[in-house]
C-alpha cells in the first residue's frame, strides 16, 4: 500500500466512526418487546362430545380433563349446539377463559369470548368480548350473550371451589363435529386485571369430535361402524370397530365398556382380538342393552386394545342416550308488523326407536306468543327410526326480541317426551 493513503485512511475512519456516533445519539432508545404469551398446553385437541350434568360436582368419567395448571383442573367438552366447562381451583383463585370460537387466533376477528369464572359463596361469571376487527385497534366489547346462553353451577368448601357451565351455541356460531376452536385459561387471584385488549394470548386450537383415540401405533387407522348413533333406553346398541393396519400391530386382546353415567347402563366385554386378514383388516362386534334407567344425554364407549407385551391404546366414541323421538325444528321469520311477527316452518319429529309410535304433539310458547296452526295433533310413525312432519305458524308479541323458549313435546303412551328449542330474534 502506498505510504501517503495511511493518514487519509485513518482520518476517514475517525469521520466515519464519528458520524455513526452521532446518529446512534439521534435514534429513540430501544422498546422492549411485549413478551410473548406463556404457551397453553391442552393433553388432548381432540375433544369428544360428552354430556356432563350440571350440579357442581366432578364425578369420575363425567368431564374430559383439559389441562392442570398448578393445583387447578380444568375440563372442556361439547355436544352438538353446546360447550360445556369445569374447572377446580383453590379459595382466592379466579379462572379467566379465552375461547376463540373461531380458532383463527386471538386477534382476529370479532369471535374471542372471554369468561372469567369466580367464587365467593357463590359461583358468579364475568364476559367480554376482544373485538379485533380493526387489527390496528382491538378493544373490549360487551360479549352480548343472552342471559339464557350460559347456565352455571358450582360448590365450596374449605379446600377449594368448583364449578361447571353450559354455553349455548345460539347467537355465538356453530358449534359441530369438526369445529375447531381456540382455548386457553388463566389462573390469577381474585380482583387481579387481566391482560389489554390489544396484547395476545396464545391459545390452543382443539377440534370437536365424537371419536378419539391414544396411545394408537403408526400406521393403524380404525372407525366405529354405527348404524346409528342414538338409542332409546332399554333397547339394544349394535356396534362395529373396524380397524385398518398398514404396519406391524398385533393385539391379543379388546376390552369395551362404557363410561361414566352408562358405565352401569350397558354391558362389559373382553375377548382375543381378532387376527388382521391379508389386506390388513380386522371388525370386533359389540352388542349391549341400553338399561331402561340410563340417563340420557352424549355418552362414550371404551375400547382398550392390549398387546402382547400389555402395552395398550384406547379408543372412545361418542353416542346419544335419548328420548324415543328427537325434534328438528325449521322456523323463520316470514314478516314483521308494527305489533307482531309472523314466524313460519315445521317441526320433524324423528323417533329413534325400532318401534312403531303413536302420540299427540303440542307447543307452549311464552307469555303473548301465539299459535295459528299446527298445535296439539296425534301423530304415528310406523316405521323404525322413521319421521313425521308438522307445519307451524306462529305470531310474536311486540317487539319481541332476544332467545325465546319453545317448548316442543310429545305425549307417547303415557310418557312425556319434552325438549326447549331456543328460537333467536335480533
Amino acid at each position: 500500500m502506498d505510504d501517503s493513503l495511511v493518514p487519509r485512511l485513518e482520518m476517514f475512519a475517525i469521520f466515519l466512526g464519528a458520524a455513526i456516533a452521532l446518529q446512534t445519539q439521534d435514534q429513540p432508545p430501544a422498546i422492549a418487546p411485549i413478551p410473548a404469551p406463556p404457551p397453553f398446553e391442552v393433553k388432548n385437541p381432540t375433544r369428544i362430545a360428552l354430556t356432563p350434568t350440571l350440579d357442581g360436582k366432578i364425578d369420575p368419567e363425567e368431564w374430559e380433563s383439559l389441562a392442570q395448571i398448578g393445583p387447578v383442573e380444568t375440563y372442556f367438552q361439547w355436544e352438538p349446539g353446546i360447550l360445556y366447562l369445569a374447572g377446580r381451583a383453590p379459595v382466592g383463585k379466579e379462572l379467566v377463559w379465552s375461547i376463540d370460537l373461531d380458532g383463527d387466533g386471538w386477534l382476529v376477528g370479532k369471535d374471542n369470548l372471554e369468561i372469567r369464572v369466580s367464587s365467593a359463596g357463590t359461583v358468579k361469571t364475568v364476559t367480554r368480548m376482544d373485538d379485533a376487527t380493526d387489527r390496528n385497534g382491538p378493544r373490549w366489547i360487551d360479549s352480548n350473550l343472552y342471559p339464557e346462553s350460559l347456565e352455571i353451577a358450582g360448590l365450596e368448601d374449605p379446600s377449594g371451589w368448583t364449578f361447571e357451565a353450559k354455553l349455548l351455541g345460539v347467537g355465538i356460531g356453530d358449534i359441530s363435529e369438526s369445529k375447531r376452536i381456540g382455548v386457553r385459561v388463566d389462573v390469577v387471584n381474585a380482583g387481579e386485571s387481566t391482560p389489554d385488549a390489544f396484547l395476545p394470548r396464545a391459545t390452543c386450537v382443539v377440534t370437536l369430535n365424537l371419536d378419539t383415540a391414544s396411545g394408537l401405533p403408526a400406521n393403524l387407522s380404525w372407525f366405529p361402524d354405527y348404524k346409528v348413533r342414538t338409542v332409546v333406553p332399554g333397547e339394544g346398541f349394535p356396534l362395529k370397530l373396524r380397524f385398518k393396519n398398514e404396519g406391524k400391530a398385533r393385539f391379543s386382546r379388546i376390552e369395551i365398556r362404557g363410561e361414566g353415567a352408562a358405565k352401569d347402563a350397558t354391558s362389559s366385554t373382553g375377548k382375543p382380538f381378532p387376527e388382521f386378514d391379508l389386506k390388513g383388516r380386522a371388525a370386533v362386534d359389540y352388542d349391549t342393552n341400553i338399561a331402561g334407567s340410563a340417563s340420557q344425554g352424549y355418552r362414550v364407549l371404551r375400547a382398550t386394545l392390549i398387546d402382547s407385551g400389555n402395552d395398550s391404546a384406547v379408543l372412545r366414541t361418542s353416542y346419544r342416550i335419548t328420548d324415543p323421538v328427537l325434534f328438528d325444528v325449521n322456523l323463520q321469520q316470514i314478516s314483521s308488523k308494527p305489533d307482531s311477527q309472523i314466524v313460519r316452518g315445521s317441526v320433524t319429529l324423528r323417533s329413534q326407536s325400532t318401534k312403531k309410535l303413536n302420540g299427540r304433539f303440542t307447543l307452549e310458547l311464552p307469555s303473548g306468543w301465539a299459535i295459528s296452526s299446527g298445535n296439539d295433533r296425534k301423530f304415528t310413525i310406523y316405521h323404525a327410526r322413521g319421521s313425521w312432519r308438522n307445519k307451524l305458524e306462529l305470531i310474536s308479541p311486540q317487539n319481541a326480541r332476544g332467545l325465546v323458549p319453545m317448548k316442543f313435546r310429545a305425549e307417547i303412551g303415557g310418557k312425556l317426551v319434552q325438549s326447549t328449542y331456543w328460537y333467536l330474534i335480533k
